[in-house]
């Protein structure tokens, strides 16, 4: 018959180990993350838009810049032929 074995607590080096680097995470992540906001919101136009043209056409994208667009995003994807459409 098997003797139970004993759950182990933390070892004190081992979980100050972990308790470090989650402090250094954690801070690490803070102090990347708070840098300045732009000054005002920025306008992402997500493949030209599809109000006025087909999306991810040049007429979407001149759309887009028509009304303000900071940014332009489109997809492109590779066919099997490898050409990119």
């Amino acid at each position: 018959m098997a003797t139970p074995t004993k759950r182990r607590l933390p070892s004190g080096r081992g979980f100050l180990l972990t308790l470090f680097a989650l402090f250094v995470v954690y801070y690490g992540a803070y102090f990347f993350l708070r840098g300045p906001l732009p000054a005002a919101p920025q306008f992402i136009a997500h493949r030209g838009g599809k109000v006025d043209a087909p999306e991810n056409t040049l007429a979407s994208f001149r759309n887009a810049i028509a009304r303000g667009a900071d940014y332009l995003e489109f997809d492109v994807q590779m066919t099997v032929d490898g050409h990119l459409i």
